[in-house]
Protein backbone atom coordinates (compact mmCIF):
# COMPACT_ATOMS: atom_id res chain seq x y z
CA UNK A 1 0.00 0.00 0.00
CA UNK A 2 1.57 3.32 -0.96
CA UNK A 3 2.18 6.19 1.38
CA UNK A 4 -0.41 8.51 -0.33
CA UNK A 5 -3.25 5.91 0.08
CA UNK A 6 -2.09 5.07 3.77
CA UNK A 7 -2.84 8.52 4.45
CA UNK A 8 -5.92 9.07 3.14
CA UNK A 9 -7.48 5.84 4.59
CA UNK A 10 -6.12 6.58 7.82
CA UNK A 11 -7.95 9.97 7.37
CA UNK A 12 -11.05 8.76 6.37
CA UNK A 13 -10.95 6.49 9.21
CA UNK A 14 -10.75 9.45 11.59
CA UNK A 15 -13.19 11.46 9.94
CA UNK A 16 -15.75 8.40 10.21
CA UNK A 17 -17.91 7.86 13.77
CA UNK A 18 -16.89 5.20 15.90
CA UNK A 19 -19.77 2.44 15.52
CA UNK A 20 -19.61 -0.52 17.50
CA UNK A 21 -20.27 -3.75 15.51
CA UNK A 22 -20.21 -1.99 12.07
CA UNK A 23 -18.02 -3.64 8.74
CA UNK A 24 -14.84 -2.20 8.73
CA UNK A 25 -13.02 -1.61 4.87
CA UNK A 26 -10.72 -4.48 4.01
CA UNK A 27 -7.93 -2.02 2.85
CA UNK A 28 -7.86 0.06 6.00
CA UNK A 29 -7.99 -3.03 8.40
CA UNK A 30 -3.72 -2.80 9.09
CA UNK A 31 -4.28 1.09 9.71
CA UNK A 32 -7.50 0.14 11.93
CA UNK A 33 -5.56 -1.83 14.10
CA UNK A 34 -2.91 0.89 14.08
CA UNK A 35 -5.35 3.54 15.13
CA UNK A 36 -6.49 1.32 18.02
CA UNK A 37 -3.20 0.99 18.90
CA UNK A 38 -2.69 4.52 19.71
CA UNK A 39 -5.92 5.57 21.32
CA UNK A 40 -6.59 5.59 24.68
CA UNK A 41 -7.21 2.95 27.19
CA UNK A 42 -10.87 4.36 27.61
CA UNK A 43 -11.68 3.39 23.73
CA UNK A 44 -10.67 0.23 24.04
CA UNK A 45 -12.43 -0.17 27.38
CA UNK A 46 -15.86 1.58 25.81
CA UNK A 47 -16.01 -0.96 22.71
CA UNK A 48 -15.29 -4.78 21.93
CA UNK A 49 -12.43 -4.98 18.89
CA UNK A 50 -11.02 -8.19 17.76
CA UNK A 51 -7.24 -8.64 18.85
CA UNK A 52 -4.62 -7.04 17.04
CA UNK A 53 -1.51 -7.81 16.46
CA UNK A 54 1.67 -5.82 18.51
CA UNK A 55 1.97 -2.78 17.58
CA UNK A 56 5.08 -2.28 15.31
CA UNK A 57 7.99 -0.61 16.70
CA UNK A 58 8.12 2.83 16.53
CA UNK A 59 4.40 3.51 16.42
CA UNK A 60 4.82 5.25 19.96
CA UNK A 61 5.96 8.41 18.46
CA UNK A 62 2.40 8.88 16.34
CA UNK A 63 0.45 8.32 19.22
CA UNK A 64 0.13 12.07 20.93
CA UNK A 65 -0.66 13.13 16.59
CA UNK A 66 -3.54 10.82 15.89
CA UNK A 67 -5.01 10.61 19.97
CA UNK A 68 -8.76 11.23 19.46
CA UNK A 69 -8.59 14.67 21.61
CA UNK A 70 -6.57 16.09 19.20
CA UNK A 71 -9.66 15.84 16.37
CA UNK A 72 -11.49 18.56 18.25
CA UNK A 73 -12.17 21.74 16.53
CA UNK A 74 -10.07 24.61 17.79
CA UNK A 75 -13.25 26.77 18.31
CA UNK A 76 -14.27 23.62 21.02
CA UNK A 77 -10.66 24.05 22.76
CA UNK A 78 -10.75 27.86 23.25
CA UNK A 79 -14.84 27.19 24.62
CA UNK A 80 -13.15 24.67 27.40
CA UNK A 81 -10.71 26.93 28.24
CA UNK A 82 -12.67 29.76 28.94
CA UNK A 83 -14.67 27.46 31.20
CA UNK A 84 -11.59 26.40 32.95
CA UNK A 85 -10.38 30.15 32.80
CA UNK A 86 -13.80 31.68 34.61
CA UNK A 87 -13.29 29.04 37.12
CA UNK A 88 -10.58 30.49 39.01
CA UNK A 89 -10.89 30.96 42.75
CA UNK A 90 -11.88 33.10 44.75
CA UNK A 91 -14.22 34.77 42.53
CA UNK A 92 -13.19 38.31 41.96
CA UNK A 93 -14.58 40.90 44.59
CA UNK A 94 -14.57 37.75 47.53
CA UNK A 95 -13.26 38.68 50.31
CA UNK A 96 -10.28 35.95 51.34
CA UNK A 97 -10.28 34.38 54.33
CA UNK A 98 -6.68 33.86 54.60
CA UNK A 99 -3.43 36.16 55.14
CA UNK A 100 -3.33 39.15 52.90
CA UNK A 101 0.16 37.74 51.39
CA UNK A 102 -2.12 34.79 50.18
CA UNK A 103 -4.18 37.30 48.49
CA UNK A 104 -1.93 39.69 46.73
CA UNK A 105 -0.40 35.91 45.11
CA UNK A 106 -4.03 34.82 44.39
CA UNK A 107 -4.57 38.38 42.55
CA UNK A 108 -1.58 38.10 40.38
CA UNK A 109 -2.59 34.72 39.39
CA UNK A 110 -5.72 36.12 38.57
CA UNK A 111 -4.16 39.12 36.31
CA UNK A 112 -1.29 36.59 34.59
CA UNK A 113 -3.86 34.18 33.84
CA UNK A 114 -2.29 30.87 35.17
CA UNK A 115 -4.80 28.30 34.72
CA UNK A 116 -4.49 29.20 30.94
CA UNK A 117 -0.78 28.73 31.18
CA UNK A 118 -0.38 25.98 33.11
CA UNK A 119 -2.82 24.29 29.90
CA UNK A 120 -0.30 25.99 27.29
CA UNK A 121 2.82 23.41 28.80
CA UNK A 122 0.45 20.49 28.07
CA UNK A 123 1.57 20.05 24.55
CA UNK A 124 2.79 22.74 21.80
CA UNK A 125 -0.76 22.32 20.35
CA UNK A 126 -2.40 23.96 23.82
CA UNK A 127 0.10 26.17 23.48
CA UNK A 128 -0.23 27.31 20.06
CA UNK A 129 -3.94 27.74 20.70
CA UNK A 130 -3.42 29.69 24.59
CA UNK A 131 -1.18 32.16 23.42
CA UNK A 132 -2.61 32.67 19.92
CA UNK A 133 -6.30 33.12 20.88
CA UNK A 134 -7.29 36.78 22.06
CA UNK A 135 -10.73 36.09 23.31
CA UNK A 136 -8.76 34.15 26.43
CA UNK A 137 -6.84 37.26 26.90
CA UNK A 138 -10.22 39.82 27.07
CA UNK A 139 -10.94 39.88 30.86
CA UNK A 140 -8.50 42.08 33.16
CA UNK A 141 -9.81 41.94 36.74
CA UNK A 142 -7.86 44.34 39.23
CA UNK A 143 -7.77 44.26 43.04
CA UNK A 144 -6.62 46.94 44.88
CA UNK A 145 -4.04 44.76 46.60
CA UNK A 146 -2.14 44.75 43.39
CA UNK A 147 -0.62 47.95 44.05
CA UNK A 148 -0.15 47.61 47.42
CA UNK A 149 3.86 47.72 47.36
CA UNK A 150 6.00 49.36 44.74
CA UNK A 151 7.30 45.72 43.91
CA UNK A 152 3.41 44.42 43.18
CA UNK A 153 2.97 47.86 41.41
CA UNK A 154 6.02 46.71 38.95
CA UNK A 155 5.02 43.14 38.90
CA UNK A 156 0.79 44.37 38.22
CA UNK A 157 2.52 46.59 34.76
CA UNK A 158 4.15 43.70 33.48
CA UNK A 159 1.71 41.12 33.24
CA UNK A 160 -1.27 43.79 32.66
CA UNK A 161 1.27 45.08 29.57
CA UNK A 162 1.46 40.73 28.71
CA UNK A 163 -2.12 40.40 28.55
CA UNK A 164 -3.17 43.65 26.56
CA UNK A 165 -0.94 42.74 23.98
CA UNK A 166 -2.01 38.61 23.77
CA UNK A 167 -5.65 40.73 23.63
CA UNK A 168 -4.79 42.11 20.30
CA UNK A 169 -7.61 44.09 18.81
CA UNK A 170 -10.04 41.94 20.60
CA UNK A 171 -13.21 43.82 22.51
CA UNK A 172 -11.92 43.70 26.52
CA UNK A 173 -13.22 44.13 29.59
CA UNK A 174 -12.04 45.81 32.60
CA UNK A 175 -13.31 45.85 36.24
CA UNK A 176 -10.92 47.26 38.98
CA UNK A 177 -12.40 47.08 42.36
CA UNK A 178 -10.66 48.53 45.56
CA UNK A 179 -11.95 49.19 48.95
CA UNK A 180 -9.34 50.72 50.92
CA UNK A 181 -7.99 54.15 50.56
CA UNK A 182 -4.93 54.34 47.82
CA UNK A 183 -5.66 55.92 45.16
CA UNK A 184 -5.44 54.16 41.53
CA UNK A 185 -1.83 54.56 40.17
CA UNK A 186 -1.61 56.67 37.35
CA UNK A 187 0.72 54.47 35.32
CA UNK A 188 -2.35 51.65 35.65
CA UNK A 189 -4.88 53.60 34.52
CA UNK A 190 -2.77 55.33 31.58
CA UNK A 191 -1.88 51.67 30.23
CA UNK A 192 -5.82 50.60 30.33
CA UNK A 193 -6.69 54.28 28.77
CA UNK A 194 -4.42 53.66 25.62
CA UNK A 195 -6.60 50.70 24.89
CA UNK A 196 -10.83 52.34 25.87
CA UNK A 197 -11.13 51.81 22.29
CA UNK A 198 -11.58 48.42 23.18
CA UNK A 199 -13.33 48.48 26.28
CA UNK A 200 -16.54 46.50 26.02
CA UNK A 201 -17.76 46.72 29.34
CA UNK A 202 -15.66 48.48 31.98
CA UNK A 203 -15.93 48.98 35.76
CA UNK A 204 -14.26 51.29 38.28
CA UNK A 205 -14.81 50.96 42.50
CA UNK A 206 -12.20 52.60 43.33
CA UNK A 207 -10.16 56.14 44.00
CA UNK A 208 -9.26 57.81 41.12
CA UNK A 209 -7.28 61.10 42.56
CA UNK A 210 -5.53 63.17 40.28
CA UNK A 211 -6.34 61.42 37.40
CA UNK A 212 -7.97 63.01 34.43
CA UNK A 213 -11.00 60.91 32.82
CA UNK A 214 -11.20 63.64 30.28
CA UNK A 215 -8.40 61.71 27.98
CA UNK A 216 -11.70 59.28 27.53
CA UNK A 217 -13.59 61.95 26.25
CA UNK A 218 -14.43 60.89 22.89
CA UNK A 219 -12.96 57.30 22.56
CA UNK A 220 -14.95 55.13 24.16
CA UNK A 221 -16.92 52.59 22.74
CA UNK A 222 -18.00 50.86 25.96
CA UNK A 223 -21.46 48.49 26.17
CA UNK A 224 -21.42 48.67 29.57
CA UNK A 225 -20.28 50.84 32.09
CA UNK A 226 -20.16 50.98 36.06
CA UNK A 227 -18.55 53.51 38.33
CA UNK A 228 -18.68 54.28 41.75
CA UNK A 229 -15.58 57.20 42.03
CA UNK A 230 -13.99 58.10 45.46
CA UNK A 231 -13.95 61.30 45.90
CA UNK A 232 -16.47 62.47 43.57
CA UNK A 233 -14.91 64.25 40.34
CA UNK A 234 -15.95 67.81 39.37
CA UNK A 235 -17.99 68.11 36.23
CA UNK A 236 -15.64 65.52 33.77
CA UNK A 237 -17.80 64.97 30.62
CA UNK A 238 -16.11 61.65 29.01
CA UNK A 239 -18.75 60.30 28.19
CA UNK A 240 -19.48 63.05 25.33
CA UNK A 241 -20.03 60.78 21.42
CA UNK A 242 -20.60 57.23 23.27
CA UNK A 243 -23.01 55.77 21.41
CA UNK A 244 -22.39 52.36 21.48
CA UNK A 245 -23.13 52.91 25.83
CA UNK A 246 -26.50 50.48 26.48
CA UNK A 247 -25.60 50.21 30.30
CA UNK A 248 -24.56 52.21 32.59
CA UNK A 249 -24.79 51.95 36.90
CA UNK A 250 -23.30 54.53 39.43
CA UNK A 251 -24.53 56.37 42.64
CA UNK A 252 -27.01 58.99 42.21
CA UNK A 253 -24.34 61.64 43.38
CA UNK A 254 -22.47 61.12 40.12
CA UNK A 255 -25.60 62.02 38.01
CA UNK A 256 -24.69 66.04 38.15
CA UNK A 257 -20.75 65.58 37.67
CA UNK A 258 -20.12 63.32 34.77
CA UNK A 259 -21.73 65.85 32.54
CA UNK A 260 -23.91 65.14 29.55
CA UNK A 261 -25.51 61.55 29.49
CA UNK A 262 -27.33 59.88 26.80
CA UNK A 263 -29.83 58.64 28.16
CA UNK A 264 -32.10 58.16 25.21
CA UNK A 265 -29.85 55.04 23.61
CA UNK A 266 -29.47 53.54 27.36
CA UNK A 267 -30.93 50.15 27.61
CA UNK A 268 -30.39 49.32 31.40
CA UNK A 269 -30.13 52.78 34.04
CA UNK A 270 -28.74 51.81 37.94
CA UNK A 271 -28.91 54.27 40.04
CA UNK A 272 -26.90 53.26 43.43
CA UNK A 273 -27.42 54.52 47.11
CA UNK A 274 -29.77 56.98 46.22
CA UNK A 275 -30.82 58.69 49.61
CA UNK A 276 -33.55 61.14 50.30
CA UNK A 277 -31.46 64.20 48.49
CA UNK A 278 -30.85 63.01 45.35
CA UNK A 279 -34.26 60.58 44.64
CA UNK A 280 -35.70 63.52 42.48
CA UNK A 281 -32.23 63.65 40.40
CA UNK A 282 -32.82 59.75 40.06
CA UNK A 283 -36.16 59.97 39.12
CA UNK A 284 -35.78 62.91 36.65
CA UNK A 285 -32.99 60.58 35.19
CA UNK A 286 -35.44 57.79 34.67
CA UNK A 287 -37.88 59.94 33.15
CA UNK A 288 -35.16 60.59 29.81
CA UNK A 289 -35.07 56.85 29.20
CA UNK A 290 -36.92 55.17 26.26
CA UNK A 291 -39.23 52.59 25.57
CA UNK A 292 -38.32 49.26 26.53
CA UNK A 293 -35.15 50.10 28.99
CA UNK A 294 -34.76 49.37 32.52
CA UNK A 295 -34.43 51.20 35.74
CA UNK A 296 -32.88 49.99 38.71
CA UNK A 297 -33.19 52.11 41.91
CA UNK A 298 -31.08 51.09 45.03
CA UNK A 299 -32.79 53.38 47.94
CA UNK A 300 -31.23 54.25 51.04
CA UNK A 301 -33.00 55.67 53.58
CA UNK A 302 -33.87 55.38 57.71
CA UNK A 303 -36.93 56.67 59.66
CA UNK A 304 -34.85 59.76 60.86
CA UNK A 305 -34.45 61.22 57.73
CA UNK A 306 -37.41 63.03 55.34
CA UNK A 307 -38.52 62.20 52.12
CA UNK A 308 -39.29 64.39 49.35
CA UNK A 309 -42.82 63.37 49.73
CA UNK A 310 -44.41 66.42 47.16
CA UNK A 311 -42.39 65.87 44.42
CA UNK A 312 -44.53 65.98 41.33
CA UNK A 313 -45.01 62.50 39.57
CA UNK A 314 -42.93 62.47 36.56
CA UNK A 315 -43.77 60.15 33.35
CA UNK A 316 -41.00 57.44 32.33
CA UNK A 317 -41.49 55.23 29.23
CA UNK A 318 -39.17 52.37 30.97
CA UNK A 319 -41.12 48.78 30.58
CA UNK A 320 -38.73 47.40 33.75
CA UNK A 321 -38.12 48.56 37.00
CA UNK A 322 -36.43 47.12 39.88
CA UNK A 323 -36.08 48.56 43.33
CA UNK A 324 -33.13 47.61 46.05
CA UNK A 325 -34.42 48.90 49.42
CA UNK A 326 -31.71 49.38 52.28
CA UNK A 327 -32.61 50.17 55.53
CA UNK A 328 -29.53 50.42 58.45
CA UNK A 329 -28.14 47.05 59.31
CA UNK A 330 -26.81 49.02 62.58
CA UNK A 331 -29.96 50.32 64.14
CA UNK A 332 -32.59 47.06 62.14
CA UNK A 333 -34.34 49.85 60.61
CA UNK A 334 -36.06 49.21 57.48
CA UNK A 335 -36.36 51.48 54.26
CA UNK A 336 -39.33 53.36 55.07
CA UNK A 337 -39.47 55.76 51.80
CA UNK A 338 -41.47 53.30 49.10
CA UNK A 339 -44.40 55.63 49.13
CA UNK A 340 -42.25 58.44 48.34
CA UNK A 341 -41.07 56.40 44.81
CA UNK A 342 -44.71 55.42 43.90
CA UNK A 343 -45.76 58.98 44.52
CA UNK A 344 -43.06 60.59 42.05
CA UNK A 345 -43.64 58.22 39.07
CA UNK A 346 -45.78 57.64 36.55
CA UNK A 347 -44.91 54.58 34.44
CA UNK A 348 -47.31 53.93 31.31
CA UNK A 349 -45.49 51.50 29.50
CA UNK A 350 -44.63 49.44 32.49
CA UNK A 351 -44.50 45.81 32.06
CA UNK A 352 -42.43 44.33 35.08
CA UNK A 353 -41.95 45.65 38.60
CA UNK A 354 -39.73 44.20 41.09
CA UNK A 355 -39.06 45.07 44.80
CA UNK A 356 -36.47 43.61 47.15
CA UNK A 357 -34.93 43.74 50.46
CA UNK A 358 -31.52 44.32 51.78
CA UNK A 359 -31.35 42.19 54.91
CA UNK A 360 -34.30 40.10 54.17
CA UNK A 361 -35.70 38.19 55.98
CA UNK A 362 -34.63 39.95 58.72
CA UNK A 363 -34.93 43.61 57.68
CA UNK A 364 -38.28 43.69 55.86
CA UNK A 365 -39.77 47.11 54.24
CA UNK A 366 -43.53 47.56 53.96
CA UNK A 367 -45.57 48.19 51.35
CA UNK A 368 -47.33 51.31 50.73
CA UNK A 369 -50.51 50.53 49.65
CA UNK A 370 -52.38 54.24 48.91
CA UNK A 371 -49.01 55.59 47.03
CA UNK A 372 -49.44 52.03 44.92
CA UNK A 373 -53.14 52.01 43.88
CA UNK A 374 -52.59 55.97 42.58
CA UNK A 375 -49.23 54.74 40.61
CA UNK A 376 -51.48 52.12 39.40
CA UNK A 377 -53.88 54.25 38.53
CA UNK A 378 -52.47 57.29 36.60
CA UNK A 379 -50.06 54.68 35.13
CA UNK A 380 -52.89 52.22 33.74
CA UNK A 381 -50.99 48.96 34.99
CA UNK A 382 -54.28 46.98 34.80
CA UNK A 383 -53.52 47.13 30.88
CA UNK A 384 -49.41 47.07 30.89
CA UNK A 385 -48.48 45.23 34.39
CA UNK A 386 -47.25 41.74 33.68
CA UNK A 387 -44.78 40.99 36.05
CA UNK A 388 -45.22 41.81 39.67
CA UNK A 389 -41.91 39.91 41.88
CA UNK A 390 -42.83 41.40 45.87
CA UNK A 391 -42.06 38.20 47.96
CA UNK A 392 -39.41 40.62 49.94
CA UNK A 393 -42.14 43.23 50.91
CA UNK A 394 -44.15 43.14 53.80
CA UNK A 395 -48.11 43.20 52.60
CA UNK A 396 -51.03 42.11 53.86
CA UNK A 397 -53.66 39.64 52.70
CA UNK A 398 -55.91 42.21 51.94
CA UNK A 399 -53.78 44.81 50.42
CA UNK A 400 -52.95 42.15 48.55
CA UNK A 401 -56.22 41.21 47.12
CA UNK A 402 -56.81 44.83 46.37
CA UNK A 403 -53.59 45.01 44.38
CA UNK A 404 -54.31 42.26 42.23
CA UNK A 405 -57.96 43.42 41.62
CA UNK A 406 -57.05 45.87 38.75
CA UNK A 407 -53.99 44.20 37.58
CA UNK A 408 -56.03 41.85 34.65
CA UNK A 409 -53.16 41.24 32.78
CA UNK A 410 -50.61 40.27 35.53
CA UNK A 411 -49.24 37.17 33.89
CA UNK A 412 -46.54 36.49 36.80
CA UNK A 413 -46.75 36.87 40.47
CA UNK A 414 -44.46 36.21 43.59
CA UNK A 415 -45.59 36.83 47.02
CA UNK A 416 -44.06 34.73 50.09
CA UNK A 417 -45.32 34.48 53.70
CA UNK A 418 -42.74 35.92 56.47
CA UNK A 419 -41.41 34.49 59.37
CA UNK A 420 -39.17 35.43 62.25
CA UNK A 421 -35.37 34.79 61.82
CA UNK A 422 -33.25 34.75 65.63
CA UNK A 423 -36.28 37.10 66.61
CA UNK A 424 -35.96 39.77 64.07
CA UNK A 425 -38.38 39.88 60.57
CA UNK A 426 -42.35 39.52 60.73
CA UNK A 427 -44.55 36.80 61.55
CA UNK A 428 -46.95 37.33 58.34
CA UNK A 429 -49.09 34.59 56.53
CA UNK A 430 -50.35 35.74 52.74
CA UNK A 431 -51.41 32.81 51.13
CA UNK A 432 -53.70 31.60 52.92
CA UNK A 433 -57.35 29.44 52.28
CA UNK A 434 -59.16 32.92 52.03
CA UNK A 435 -56.65 34.28 49.13
CA UNK A 436 -57.14 31.05 47.29
CA UNK A 437 -60.43 30.95 47.23
CA UNK A 438 -60.21 34.57 45.76
CA UNK A 439 -57.74 34.43 42.85
CA UNK A 440 -59.44 30.93 42.06
CA UNK A 441 -61.95 31.37 39.29
CA UNK A 442 -65.60 31.69 39.70
CA UNK A 443 -68.42 32.70 38.48
CA UNK A 444 -68.78 36.15 38.10
CA UNK A 445 -65.19 36.55 40.04
CA UNK A 446 -61.64 36.26 37.64
CA UNK A 447 -59.03 37.93 39.61
CA UNK A 448 -56.01 38.52 37.26
CA UNK A 449 -57.29 36.36 34.74
CA UNK A 450 -54.37 36.05 32.81
CA UNK A 451 -51.52 34.74 35.23
CA UNK A 452 -49.64 31.69 34.02
CA UNK A 453 -47.17 31.94 36.27
CA UNK A 454 -47.35 31.82 40.30
CA UNK A 455 -44.01 31.41 42.14
CA UNK A 456 -44.62 31.20 46.41
CA UNK A 457 -42.90 31.11 49.78
CA UNK A 458 -45.13 29.45 51.83
CA UNK A 459 -45.35 28.09 55.71
CA UNK A 460 -48.20 25.90 53.77
CA UNK A 461 -51.40 27.24 56.32
CA UNK A 462 -53.75 26.78 53.93
CA UNK A 463 -55.88 23.67 52.81
CA UNK A 464 -54.29 21.26 49.80
CA UNK A 465 -57.52 20.49 48.47
CA UNK A 466 -58.07 24.37 47.65
CA UNK A 467 -54.36 25.15 46.42
CA UNK A 468 -55.29 22.39 43.76
CA UNK A 469 -58.91 23.97 42.98
CA UNK A 470 -56.79 27.15 42.55
CA UNK A 471 -54.74 25.45 39.67
CA UNK A 472 -57.34 23.67 38.45
CA UNK A 473 -59.53 26.18 37.85
CA UNK A 474 -57.02 27.91 35.51
CA UNK A 475 -56.37 25.10 33.32
CA UNK A 476 -60.35 24.89 32.71
CA UNK A 477 -61.01 28.08 31.74
CA UNK A 478 -57.88 28.08 29.42
CA UNK A 479 -57.46 24.79 27.43
CA UNK A 480 -54.18 25.84 25.49
CA UNK A 481 -52.67 27.59 28.32
CA UNK A 482 -50.15 26.63 30.23
CA UNK A 483 -49.59 27.02 33.72
CA UNK A 484 -46.62 26.81 36.08
CA UNK A 485 -46.01 27.03 39.94
CA UNK A 486 -43.33 27.11 42.07
CA UNK A 487 -43.42 26.89 45.71
CA UNK A 488 -40.54 26.70 48.48
CA UNK A 489 -41.76 25.38 52.08
CA UNK A 490 -40.63 27.91 54.69
CA UNK A 491 -38.82 26.36 57.56
CA UNK A 492 -41.34 25.61 60.52
CA UNK A 493 -44.65 25.45 57.91
CA UNK A 494 -46.71 22.48 58.59
CA UNK A 495 -47.51 21.22 55.28
CA UNK A 496 -48.45 17.46 54.18
CA UNK A 497 -46.55 15.20 52.03
CA UNK A 498 -50.25 15.36 50.10
CA UNK A 499 -49.87 18.12 47.77
CA UNK A 500 -46.79 17.44 45.72
CA UNK A 501 -48.47 14.45 45.04
CA UNK A 502 -52.07 16.23 44.44
CA UNK A 503 -50.01 18.19 41.96
CA UNK A 504 -48.19 15.63 40.45
CA UNK A 505 -51.80 13.77 39.44
CA UNK A 506 -52.82 17.48 38.21
CA UNK A 507 -50.30 17.20 35.88
CA UNK A 508 -50.69 14.00 34.41
CA UNK A 509 -54.57 14.50 33.99
CA UNK A 510 -53.68 17.98 32.01
CA UNK A 511 -51.81 16.45 29.54
CA UNK A 512 -48.31 18.72 30.63
CA UNK A 513 -50.00 21.34 30.83
CA UNK A 514 -49.51 22.01 34.06
CA UNK A 515 -45.93 22.20 35.73
CA UNK A 516 -44.60 22.56 38.88
CA UNK A 517 -41.73 22.75 41.51
CA UNK A 518 -41.79 21.89 45.07
CA UNK A 519 -38.46 22.91 47.03
CA UNK A 520 -38.03 23.36 50.48
CA UNK A 521 -36.06 26.45 52.25
CA UNK A 522 -32.35 25.37 53.59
Amino acid sequence: MSTTTSQESLHLILRTPVVPGAPRMPQASRLWDLYLAMSPQHYRRCYTFPRTPPTPAGTSLARPIYAPIRRLPTEIFVRIFLLHSDAFTPAFRTPFPTQPSYEVEAELDRLANTHLLTLSRVCGHWHHIVINTPALWSTFNLNGVLWSSSYHLEKTMVLLAAGLERSRNMPIEVSIFDESVLPLPRRVFELLAHHCHRWKAAEFYCVMESIDLSVLRGRLSVQKLEIDLRPMPHAIGFLVDTFQLETLVLPSSLLAKIGPIPFEQLTDLACERVGPPHLTRAISAAAQLSHGSHFHLSAVGEDSQSFPVCIPPKMSAISRFSCRLVGNSYTRQAYRGLGSIFASLSLPNLEEMWLTSIGYPKIISEWSHAQFCELSERSGFHRSLKVLRIAEILITEEDLISVLSSLTSLEYLEIADKHRVDGEGADLVVLTDDFLRAVTFQPGRRLIPRLCHFTCASQLQFTDHIFVMFVASRLEVCSSCAFRVEICTLVGGEGTAALPALLHELRVQSNSRFDYDYTSEA
